[in-house]
């Protein structure tokens, strides 16, 4: 099967592939300026010294702007006592403890909760995903459109029923897989309440998104920066947010390594002036750069609270993790190397959820046709797969967002399965019982190999982390990774050390035997 494999067509493109794989340099940082969002002013001059940021000094004055530290064994620890203590509306709490079965409330949610029902900006800073920090932002967002009567109102024009676009709230989310997971959790929230939610992201069509819009009303908006610049400043969309209260920034920090600071300028241009309209503005990263204290001061108000989300005797990740490293042959070990991983580690009887992460679109798309054509014998295409019902998808940014979000899906919902992906799904996306997260070759910075490594081992799960390279790569893998604790694995498979480049010398033919009669 693997010689048919390597002599196919799959294999000849994979070849043709760079050999580094996704051994590139890293993209310089975007640095994010105050007057870049708010315009210039005196205030821009402090954030700067000799044209770089005072880190550490912002640093401290964050800390210095928090209010006073409260003990967290004297907060709630369950969401129904929010709505015995009258601090969340009852129907906000049926939501959460019935319908969406969330008795216990995480750590996150039991820091921020209380005080960002107060109405006060806040930046949590190294919020992890899969700690419940999508729920614990948007809680105080449906408390606060709770309160206001008029929103839940009927309108009616001409003895039709109105569904104004009325928007009090806006999130802004890096990708479109995030943004309509945020969405999903939202709609979740505001369930039988009368509120509306609508997601905006790229990858869909416009015309239909805003129909949609306009049909159903809205008044919580989730949206990738691109797309809800381009509401905004459509003079025809009808899409503005006079009466804004709530500012949502999800994934800050990837917001600016993505290149987003032109969009998130012209949107807060859009956005009514925050010294006239009162808002709350909420901002979570899972790093905290300089440009992201940058955007922070840019934002928010000066008596903002500041929480760090990660205890200080915490194990993060990738230091707790068993993580391995594959020394390969050649590239062309690295399919095959794939499937024997898969097939040791796959049991019907048990759970297997795998994320093989790519540095490109082409090398995921490659991957994922190689392994779904894939059969136990290739002359025979009625012999089946060989991992029989496995589940297989792929997500990148050559698939609709239709068919992006159908793979996320059908991946959260399966009990085994491999999904192919690129960095689109690193950050942010809550995939339930991943156990390995196979990385195909050096990332592009050790953020991204963290961040990857990230989607397993969450909510108290167990997993594993894999990396196929080069021999030539692990120069470039040690110093990117540095400290990580990542073991080279020469022993638990054979495929990767195979000179699959050489054709397979046939037996030497037997003289046949000659009779004399």
């Amino acid at each position: 099967m693997l010689g048919a494999f390597r002599r196919s067509a799959v294999s000849h493109a994979l070849r043709s592939c760079p050999r580094t794989l996704s051994a590139r340099s890293s993209p310089q940082r975007l640095q994010f300026l105050y007057s870049s969002i708010s315009g210039p002013s005196s205030t821009s001059k402090s954030l700067f010294h000799s044209g770089q940021f005072r880190f550490s000094a912002q640093v401290n004055a964050v800390a210095e702007n928090s209010s006073q530290n409260v003990s967290v064994e004297e907060l709630p620890t369950r969401f129904a006592e929010l709505g015995e203590r009258n601090i969340l509306p009852r129907n906000l709490v049926e939501n959460l403890t019935k319908h969406m079965k969330l008795e216990t409330m995480t750590e996150v949610q039991r820091r921020t909760i209380l005080e960002s029902v107060k109405g006060g900006d806040m930046f949590l800073a190294q919020a992890k995903t899969g700690t419940g920090k999508t729920v614990a932002f948007l809680i105080p967002v449906v408390e606060k459109l709770l309160g206001d009567r008029s929103l839940l109102k009927t309108s009616y024009r001409n003895g039709r029923k109105i569904a104004p676009i009325d928007i009090r709230a806006i999130v802004i989310s890096p990708t479109r897989e995030l943004a309509e997971q945020i969405a999903v959790e939202a709609k979740r929230l505001v369930a039988r309440t009368g509120l509306q939610v609508q997601v905006a992201v790229g990858g869909t069509m416009k015309r239909a998104a805003l129909h949609q819009l306009q049909r159903e009303g809205c008044h919580i908006l989730v949206a990738t920066p691109g797309r809800l610049k381009d509401l905004l400043t459509d003079p025809t969309s009808g899409v503005r947010a006079p009466k804004l209260n709530t500012f949502v920034l999800d994934e800050a920090d990837r917001l600016l390594d993505e290149g987003f600071a032109p969009e998130l300028m012209e949107i807060q241009h859009r956005l009514p002036d925050p010294a006239e309209v009162d808002r709350q503005t909420l901002m979570f990263s899972a790093t905290v750069a300089p440009e992201v204290m940058g955007m922070v001061r840019s934002t928010m108000k000066r008596d903002f609270r500041f929480v760090k989300c990660v205890r200080d005797d915490e194990v993060p990740t990738h230091m707790s993790v068993p993580q391995k490293a594959v020394i390969l042959q050649g590239l062309e070990n690295a399919m095959p190397t794939l499937l024997e991983l898969v097939k040791k580690s796959y049991d019907p009887r048990s759970t297997f959820k795998a994320i093989v992460y790519f540095g490109s679109t082409r090398e995921t798309n490659t991957a994922f046709e190689a392994f779904d054509q894939l059969l136990v014998d290739p002359a025979d295409p009625g012999s089946g797969h060989p991992l029989g019902k496995l589940f297989l998808g792929e997500i990148h940014s050559r698939l609709t967002q239709a068919q992006r979000t159908r793979f996320a899906n059908w991946f959260r919902k399966c009990q085994s399965g491999i999904l192919f992906s690129t960095d689109v799904t690193a950050r942010g996306m809550d995939f339930p019982n991943v156990t390995h997260v196979i990385q195909i070759g050096v990332p592009k910075t050790r953020e991204d190999y963290i961040h990857r490594l990230g989607r397993t081992a969450r909510a108290g799960k167990t997993g594993q982390g894999w990396i196929f390279i080069h021999e030539q790569q692990m120069g470039t893998l040690r110093k990117l990774l540095r400290d990580i604790p990542v073991e080279v694995d020469r022993e638990t498979l054979t495929i990767p050390s195979l000179k699959l480049t050489e054709e397979p010398h046939p037996p030497p033919l037997k003289p046949p035997k000659l009779s004399c009669r």
